[in-house]
């Protein structure tokens, strides 16, 4: 969707794999190519589905333009799920509407390689065989899907060994690239060719490529107090941020983990260990698994100095023996109305135990959030400057699919009365002759917005008066909930629209 806030499908690594090698190593059967096309028109579905207001459009796209993506896959023991590391936004969007489709009239048909009702992918094995495959969910914590296939993947193969990462181990990362790169091909070239809708051109696109392969090393593991490792690190010169989802085994071919977020010679891993337990979650609900969310920044005790310490109110007899003893999260930052603040936490306070064990850090911190989960309640022993003996604080955790946002952050005054929009910028509603606002995706028969008269199509710039901008969309200040007079563009034409919460009395005879 060119112009729009969600980033393009990145391109696989190209230039920067290696160039062909004498005997190049083939992949590990477990590795498969992820391979998912969605029209405009349904993204946009998808994105006012999930709450389209967190998504600013600058250009609509036409409804026959397609958004492609190629990213690796792993398949799980079972042999028919696969996890991957799919575009962040379009992973979130699929969380929260995997089965929806778009209202807009005119919009092309749905790819034909959807499986039950839901946005098509399709997993492509080593050896060239195409399986339609679903969504089932996005693991929050690890920003990990998983895909599952209509049919065994992996009948007859071996499960392929798991490996524990190490500092200096030498790893192998594989992920898809163009079939005429000079790279050095870890399989054989294959074509991914759906054909366009019905609606379409009528011509079919058809994209070669091939499992492409680089080399690296770990230089970090981090791990939780319990010995779990949580993140690791590669180095390699030939990494770049395109190498984001690539599968990385060892020399002999053990999994090792998924690549997170990659940058210029650096990238993140997420082990293996980690990777299962997501899994186990996200196929525990059926459904996508929010991160939890308590609502706190900070840092571990052991990064602070003494001047920090009592700058933030801890006296020096009370804070020298936390420095000579480093343990445990030193909050900076409490957001308001969070989980967090609920239950009386402060800036300045330290956690020092969650439940019965001790936190050393943050990624420790961290890690035991995630594996009490979303709606969780911990209780949590708290070091309080000033005060003598610990404090006993019980916190219910909530949860999030957008990483560093709250379901509450951004509300939009016409959810709840049955219209699905996306926010729309000045750019892209100039050539609608609108200023911005939200653009209505969809309408529910028998709502609010319905008998308001609101189309799929029209243009909200305004509520009661008051524009709707980017930063208007929260809760605008004379606007009852229920009550609403809207300023709609339709078909470049100006019109008011009264949304009342009661149906209006019938007229009498």
């Amino acid at each position: 969707m060119p112009g729009a806030v969600l980033p393009a499908a990145p391109a696989p690594p190209t230039a920067q794999t290696p160039r062909a090698a004498a005997v190049p190593q083939a992949a590990p059967r477990n590795v498969v190519t992820v391979v998912h096309r969605l029209n405009g028109w349904q993204m946009l579905s998808l994105m006012a589905a999930k709450g389209g207001e967190r998504w600013v459009i600058d250009e609509l796209p036409p409804a026959a333009e397609f958004h492609t993506n190629i990213v690796a896959g792993f398949v799980s023991e079972d042999g028919r799920t696969v996890m991957a590391r799919l575009p962040t936004a379009e992973a979130e969007l699929f969380a929260a509407a995997a089965s929806m489709f778009p209202a807009l009239p005119g919009a092309p048909a749905p790819p034909p390689d959807r499986l039950e009702g839901a946005p098509g992918f399709t997993v492509i094995r080593s050896d060239g065989k195409r399986v339609g495959a679903r969504f089932v969910g996005l693991d929050a914590s690890t920003g990990l899907s998983l895909l599952e296939a209509a049919e065994q993947l992996l009948v007859s193969a071996p499960h392929a060994p798991v490996v524990a990462p190490a500092v200096g181990q030498r790893v192998r990362l594989f992920a898809p690239a163009p079939a005429l790169a000079p790279f050095a091909p870890a399989a054989p070239p294959v074509s991914a060719a759906p054909p366009h809708p019905a609606g379409d051109s009528g011509h079919t696109e058809t994209i070669y490529f091939s499992i492409g392969e680089t080399k690296g090393q770990l230089t970090e593991v981090r791990r939780a107090s319990t010995g779990k490792p949580v993140q690791a690190t590669v180095r390699s010169k030939l990494l770049t941020p395109e190498w984001a989802g690539a599968i990385a085994t060892s020399e002999e071919g053990d999994f090792v983990g998924i690549v997170g977020d990659s940058g210029h010679t650096e990238s993140a891993i997420v082990p293996a260990e980690a990777i299962r337990l997501a899994r186990e979650r996200v196929l525990a609900r059926r459904a996508s698994v929010p991160r939890p969310w308590l609502g706190v920044s900070g840092d571990a005790v052991s990064r602070f100095s003494l001047e920090q310490m009592l700058a933030r109110g801890w006296p020096r007899d009370f804070a020298l023996p936390l420095l000579n003893r480093p343990q445990g999260v030193l909050l900076t930052q409490i957001t308001p109305g969070a989980p967090a603040a609920l239950a009386g936490l402060r800036p300045g306070d330290i956690i020092s135990r969650v439940g019965q064990r001790e936190v050393s850090g943050v990624d420790d911190f961290s890690m035991l959030l995630r594996e009490a989960g979303a709606g969780a309640r911990l209780d949590l022993t708290v070091l309080r400057a000033l005060e003598r003996a610990p404090l006993n604080l019980t916190v219910e955790l909530s949860g999030t699919l957008l990483p560093g946002v709250r379901p509450d952050d951004v509300q939009n005054p016409l959810v709840g009365h049955g219209a699905e929009t996306v926010g729309l910028s000045p750019r892209g509603a100039a050539p609608l002759r609108a200023r911005g606002g939200l653009l209505v995706v969809s309408v529910h028969a028998g709502t609010n917005a319905a008998r308001a008269g609101l189309r799929p199509g029209d243009i909200v710039e305004t509520i009661n008066g008051l524009p709707v901008t980017r930063a208007g969309v929260r809760p605008l200040p004379g606007v009852p909930p229920s009550d609403m007079t809207l300023g709609v563009v339709r078909d470049g034409r100006r019109l008011d629209l009264r949304l009342a919460h009661a149906e209006p009395p019938p007229e009498k005879p």
